[in-house]
């Protein structure tokens, strides 16, 4: 069975980060789609099986951001992997351009209905992090209500830093611990992607001009992001850089990495005390008997 190191995915806290350090192609020299498959089948049981213990045991809740450029596969790997999940105990939220009403707020607020419940897993498709990432490359942040001091501050981006991880780690300190994961996809993959979308009718739904517009700033996409992950990942709240030009494997990665922190946090089933554990003897004879009927 093949076994996969999720540590070299993970940017180390404060170390110098280029995503040039990380591949967007796995090596798959010692695998194959097959086996990739019947991983994906093999981690769906012990996850299922840890959500349910997660959620009987409300006393922690994980959030799962998904950060890509487009083409990457973010739909695809929430559609695949958190489908298997009990809906029940699943919140997934799609962060757009921020609204009018989002924008007369702080820039972490429209984060409270994203917010899960103890027991919960959140799903984020893209997250917080646009208005450190995309608000920057475009100088969106220009567009908002905020004092001018405020805009023109040139530590803006580094105090929106020490903000974002002094949340997640409020958030740790709370019970509720996020993981963040940047699939990675090769300009050479998104162009065979895009492509795809234009000429498949099927496809060109998914296709948006913005897309080209982000292609074009893509060496400051990719500086802007490894600046972002260096600045950001923390032991509580760690970046995940995963290679997103073969989906399968991606995905795979993504299981494996959802899968540790479940592990990690090791949830239980509530313990029925004696008393409870009588009653509940004495209800299923009257159920068997028909009382109920």
């Amino acid at each position: 069975m093949m076994k996969i190191d999720i540590e070299q995915f993970k940017v180390k806290p404060g170390g110098p980060t280029s995503l040039e350090d990380f591949p967007t192609k796995p090596d798959l020299r010692n695998t194959n789609d097959a086996e990739i498959n019947e991983k994906l089948d093999d981690n769906t049981a012990p996850l299922v099986e840890l959500q349910q213990k997660l959620m009987a045991e409300q006393a922690r809740g994980l959030i799962f951001v998904l950060q890509a450029l487009d083409a990457a596969g973010k739909d695809e790997a929430i559609r695949y992997l958190f489908s298997r999940l009990s809906t029940q105990a699943l919140h997934t939220t799609s962060f757009d351009q921020p609204s009018e009403e989002e924008k007369n707020h702080d820039y972490l607020w429209r984060l409270h209905d994203a917010m899960p419940e103890r027991g919960i897993i959140a799903v984020f498709n893209r997250s917080h992090y646009e208005d450190l990432i995309a608000a920057r490359i475009y100088d969106s942040i220009q567009e908002n209500p905020l004092p001018n001091e405020i805009k023109s501050d040139p530590e803006i981006w580094q105090k929106r830093f020490k903000h974002v991880k002094s949340f997640e780690e409020y958030l740790a300190d709370n019970g509720f611990y996020m993981i963040k994961i940047y699939l990675h996809v090769s300009k050479e993959t998104q162009k065979e992607r895009l492509l795809d979308r234009l000429e498949n009718p099927d496809k060109n739904w998914e296709f948006s001009f913005s897309d080209l517009t982000d292609r074009e700033k893509w060496g400051e996409q990719m500086e802007v992001f490894a600046d972002t992950f260096q600045h950001t990942s923390t032991d509580s709240a760690p970046w995940y850089v995963v290679p997103a030009d073969h989906g399968d494997y991606g995905r795979l990665i993504i299981s494996e990495i959802l899968l540790n922190k479940l592990e990690e946090l090791d949830p239980k089933y509530p313990k029925i005390s004696d008393e409870e554990k009588e009653k509940m003897e004495k209800v299923a004879e009257e159920l068997r008997a028909g009382k109920y009927d």
